[in-house]
Formats: structure tokens, C-alpha cells, sequence
């Protein structure tokens, strides 16, 4: 969706659960992650709980824990092995063809 408002966000303390049942209420398929200062610092998606679903090491990955800690031990077990994938963001004053080349760039499916 383009430019859907308001970004709907957590907390990075919220129980990870608890952000897989928000996208499924609001009928979205990401959520921004936000720090105790409201800055974005991740972002999570379906993928995150698809991959939880279906990979077999994952055994030990619980959504009981914090949105951070599960998506810091969710990446650290993807193939890149990164534990904060960065994200990206427009201001809602930029023009489309940042949000586009931002895209290109990255390869990433969202800007925030």
C-alpha cells in the first residue's frame, strides 16, 4: 500500500504475539518498531511469524518474548546473520521517486 496512514507502530518491548495479532486486526502486513523514544528501529512483517512457522531450527524462538529480542534471534538465525536489519524512511513531504530509489537501492519491500 502507498502512503497508508497514520504507521501504525510498537513498541520494542510490546510481546511479540501481541504485534502478529495487531496486523491481523488492523488487515496490515508490517509494523514499524519504535525505541522508548519513538524512533524506528526495526520493523517486522508476516515473513518474521511465516519463517517461525516453517523453519526447523527454530525451536527455542518463542513470541512470548519482546518483539526486539524475537526478531534480534529470528535474524541471527537467517543466512546473513544479522541481528537488526536496517530500515528505511520518507518524510511525508519527500516525493515519490525518493521512496522508489530508496526501494531500488535496497532491494528492501518497505519504506517506512
Amino acid at each position: 500500500d502507498v502512503m497508508k496512514s497514520p504507521i501504525i507502530t510498537v513498541k520494542c518491548s510490546s510481546n511479540a504475539l501481541r504485534c502478529f495479532e495487531i496486523m491481523i486486526q488492523k488487515k496490515i502486513s508490517g509494523l514499524g518498531v519504535v525505541d522508548e523514544d519513538g524512533l524506528l528501529f526495526h520493523n517486522t512483517s508476516t515473513s518474521d511469524i511465516k519463517m517461525l512457522i516453517t523453519a526447523s531450527d527454530l525451536e527455542d524462538l518463542s513470541l512470548k518474548q519482546s518483539i526486539e529480542d524475537f526478531l534480534v534471534q529470528l535474524r541471527s538465525l537467517q543466512a546473513s546473520h544479522k541481528t537488526r536489519v536496517p530500515v528505511s524512511s520518507c518524510n511525508e513531504d519527500d516525493e515519490m521517486k525518493k521512496a522508489i530509489a530508496i526501494l531500488a537501492k535496497t532491494g528492501y519491500y518497505r519504506v517506512w
